[in-house]
């Protein structure tokens, strides 16, 4: 009754315990004979010999087949032909076992692991089948009901420990073999053991697998951490891609996938960690962050961030399109003042098509309107020298007015508050304008060229000028 469990320590190379159980067992013959079974190599050949003197006069039929699997074992033959039948000292064994009793019992003590890694796949994978006496080294979640697991190209899948002996037989091992998730798992989209083995294996030199099975393990392990939630942990993952362009546009589409808007807490942390701890660039989290604002129609969320993110063209697009027409009509001058402030420098605005004529005349109207408050606002100023600097901007700007894009309604009545309001600024020019600096043709040459009926203008100018006493042009100058 205590032979099988003595098979069963043997084949873990639990000589000692196997030796303690046959002498409390009083078997102390055998005990001597398993106690030999780890020293040279003759005591082997004496059991071996003493198998097939048995053998020959049919003396070993009288002993028990467990107790002649036990004796092959220790004379390390893997089959015997006995009056029972075949013994395979391999019988029931899983094939970590299986592979073992090669290793311990059958090789020497100069063999190598792949040695006795040779002699274990010739047990399990010999062309002829009465040689195959061992069990393959089949994944762990395999049950010999199931159907055999096996790759795409009909390459049977073999257990992930026997792959790693593979590859410490071998060095060239192919690695997209060992890094299959079948090798482990029956779940074919579970990928954690295989990455983070990789990253292991590549740390110590296994550099051998293919730049399109890495990519393809880093973006799967990406997608399943996405899965579960943990979409900053898959930027993390996809950090290890070894091209840069595709490096980039994965991690920009993972972070497009997740960015909020809100000031959540827990999302606010999972951004700092990208930032913080895996540096990534904050203009690649605000470009996302602008477009999810430009799908919910939020434009003045949308400038903000796309100017965070460098993105001086398109942010220019979204101020002119939504933002400046009801800027200008609600007479948001500083908030407008600040988007376009983000855009004056000329390494900005240089990258900006059409910038003189838009982005560029909306500055400097906000700027002249700006100097002609803080003008007014100064008491006892000689305002000479800066009257004559804002007739000269008033002078640049009033002919520009009508090159103002107008795509739409809202367009042109930005464009119609402008004009008035450069009106407004000529009229309060001659007000303050004692001493007659700036003539009245002028400010009606600079009036003529704005978008504005003939009438208005007509009147703004008469009551400056008239308040100053002097003649009011004819007509035919203030024509539009």
């Amino acid at each position: 009754a205590h032979v099988p469990a003595v098979l069963s320590q043997l084949s873990g190379n639990l000589i000692l315990d196997a030796c303690n159980l046959l002498q409390d067992s009083s078997d102390f013959n055998a005990a001597i004979l398993v106690a030999q079974s780890a020293g040279s190599w003759l005591p082997r050949q004496q059991m071996e010999q003493q198998l097939i003197n048995w053998s020959e006069v049919s003396a070993d039929k009288f002993v028990s087949p467990e107790r002649l699997q036990m004796f092959s074992l220790v004379a390390g033959v893997p089959l015997f032909s006995s009056a029972h039948g075949t013994i395979n000292v391999c019988k029931h064994l899983d094939w970590k076992r299986a592979f073992g009793v090669h290793l311990w019992y059958m090789c020497s003590q100069a063999s190598s692991i792949t040695d006795a890694l040779l002699k274990y796949e010739e047990a399990f994978d010999s062309p002829e089948s009465s040689n195959r006496y061992a069990h393959p080294p089949d994944p762990l979640y395999f049950e010999g009901d199931d159907l055999q697991p096996e790759t795409s190209s009909g390459r049977a899948v073999w257990d992930l420990c026997y792959h790693l002996l593979k590859l410490y037989s071998s060095r060239s091992h192919p690695l997209d073999q060992l890094l299959n998730p079948a090798t482990h798992t029956s779940d074919p989209l579970d990928y954690r053991l295989c990455w983070f083995l990789f990253q292991v294996l590549t740390a110590l030199g296994y550099t051998h697998l293919s730049d399109y099975s890495a990519a393809l393990l880093h973006t799967s392990f990406a997608s399943q951490l996405e899965g579960l939630g943990l979409w900053h942990w898959a930027v993390f993952v996809l950090l290890h891609l070894k091209n840069q362009p595709s490096r980039q546009a994965a991690i920009q589409d993972m972070i497009d996938r997740h960015v909020e808007l809100s000031e959540d807490q827990e999302y606010r942390e999972k951004e700092e960690f990208l930032v913080e701890k895996l540096d990534i660039p904050s203009s690649w989290i605000h470009r996302a962050k602008a477009t999810l604002a430009l799908v919910h129609n939020r434009y003045k969320d949308a400038a903000w961030y796309m100017i965070n993110a460098g993105l001086w063209k398109e942010s220019h697009q979204i101020i002119m399109k939504h933002i400046a027409a009801d800027a200008i009509a609600n007479e948001n001058y500083k908030y407008l003042e600040e988007l376009l402030a983000a855009l004056v420098p000329a390494d900005r605005s240089g990258t900006i098509a059409g910038w003189s004529s838009t982005g560029q005349l909306l500055w400097d109207f906000l700027q002249v309107l700006k100097e002609m408050e803080g003008l007014l606002s100064q008491q006892g100023v000689s305002y000479g020298y800066h009257l004559e600097g804002l007739r000269s901007k008033l002078m640049s700007l009033c002919p520009r007015i009508n090159m103002l894009p107008c795509h739409s309604a809202k367009d042109r009545l930005c464009q119609s508050e402008i004009a008035q309001h450069v009106v407004h600024l000529v009229s309060r020019l001659v007000l303050v304008d004692v001493q007659g600096n700036v003539s009245s043709e002028v400010l009606a040459r600079l009036v003529e060229q704005l978008p504005l009926p003939k009438d208005f203008a007509r009147i703004e100018l008469r009551h400056a000028i008239d308040y100053v006493d002097v003649s009011v042009p004819p007509d035919d100058m203030l024509e539009v």
